[in-house]
């Protein structure tokens, strides 16, 4: 379904340095995200994020934004400099599971970030196609981890945080290599906007993108989302939101160990490692992925060994979705078929005769007949 066209975005046919806007992508409580192309001949598309923080900026008929009346200017102006810098560093980095930057442009009193354009399935979709080619199996995890983990260091290496890892913006290229998208997502500092006006995804945000009491942002932000877009492919069902689990004396959420009956293809280790990276204060999470791949690495280095042992990804477990409060997924029985015997084989397992014990025998029946003519002669004389 297309998204429908935010009233303050920029119409399509606007440009914006040398791209025409084509559609909005996403839009979101940090900025807009255009679909676009490079004006001329190449027509080349890119993706277009647009810094349009929401609460804060508004956009005029000519297309700038001006500050809503009553606005911090120094936290806007502090915000759209922090955007800016983010974005130069963004264009400066090339790794093979990021979406390449390409150039940051100062138009319109904001800011561009400009971006190749990804096509292709998101994991969102590829989880949704029940009968697609693309299985959530132990393989498949390990690879999804590898590729995040490594986009992660190199973000985090340039003291940049995602903030907004979701299915969505994960891209499967080929041979399902994760691709991380929509990067310039980095919130709105601290008392700049309502924390319901910072970038946010329910399900996948963390507690300190909602409230501030609970700590700040880092890390161990990106952390909890990647974790919670592993728990969503291994459960199929996302968790409840970061301020219900706040909110709640319990958490509501089923530990991945205590799924262990159903998730037994994948070591103990891994799921603690998710869980720990699900926990539900900033506090209480690896503080860094360093920190996080001394409990994921040995249980990954252990996944990629045992689909190699087999050759080839095994075959899911199929597990209930969980929906909090989750108190009993239920355990599907595993029945195993009869392997079914090819027709070819079940030809080759006839009895074979033996052709000594064949010759054996008839050298016994003439023994035998010379033996008893022999007999008849005696007889005779």
């Amino acid at each position: 379904m297309a998204l429908e066209h935010p009233i303050d975005a920029l119409p399509a046919g606007t440009r914006v340095g040398s791209y025409e806007m084509l559609r909005v992508l996403g839009r979101g409580g940090f900025g807009v995200t255009y679909a676009a192309r490079v004006s001329g001949q190449s027509g080349q598309m890119v993706a277009i994020k647009e810094w349009f923080p929401r609460g804060l900026c508004r956009r005029r008929s000519n297309g700038d934004l001006e500050p809503v009346p009553g606005a911090n200017q120094d936290l806007i102006h502090d915000a759209l400099a922090m955007f800016s810098r983010e974005a130069e560093v963004i264009c400066s980095i090339r790794h093979p599971h990021l979406v390449r930057g390409i150039e940051c442009l100062q138009k319109n009193r904001t800011a561009y970030l400009v971006m190749a354009y990804v096509s292709g399935r998101n994991l969102q979709e590829s989880l949704r196609e029940k009968h697609g080619s693309f299985r959530v199996t132990p393989a498949t995890m390990a690879q999804l981890c590898h590729g995040m983990l490594s986009a992660l260091e190199s973000v985090h290496g340039h003291g940049i945080v995602h903030a907004d890892i979701k299915p969505d913006n994960i891209f499967l290229g080929v041979g399902f290599e994760p691709i991380l998208i929509d990067l310039g997502s980095a919130c709105v500092p601290a008392g700049a906007a309502k924390s319901s006006e910072r970038t946010y995804s329910m399900h996948y945000s963390a507690i300190e993108q909602v409230s501030t009491r609970h700590g700040h942002v880092g890390p161990w932000t990106d952390i909890y989302q990647f974790s919670a877009v592993l728990y969503r492919c291994l459960t199929g069902g996302k968790l409840p939101d970061a301020q219900v689990r706040a909110e709640t004396k319990a958490d509501p959420i089923v530990p991945l160990l205590e799924l262990k009956s159903s998730l037994s293809h994948y070591p103990d280790e891994f799921l603690r490692a998710v869980d720990a990276g699900l926990a539900r204060f900033p506090k209480d999470r690896p503080q860094s992925l360093q920190n996080w791949r001394r409990l994921l690495d040995p249980a990954l280095r252990r996944m990629d060994h045992d689909s190699h042992r087999s050759g080839h990804a095994r075959e899911p477990v199929h597990v209930s979705a969980v929906h909090p409060p989750a108190q009993d997924l239920g355990r599907p029985q595993a029945v195993t078929p009869p392997l079914p015997v090819p027709q070819q084989a079940a030809a080759d397992a006839q009895p074979v005769k033996d052709p000594l014990q064949t010759a054996g025998l008839f050298l016994v029946a003439v023994i035998l007949l010379l033996g008893a003519v022999m007999l008849i002669q005696k007889c005779s004389a």
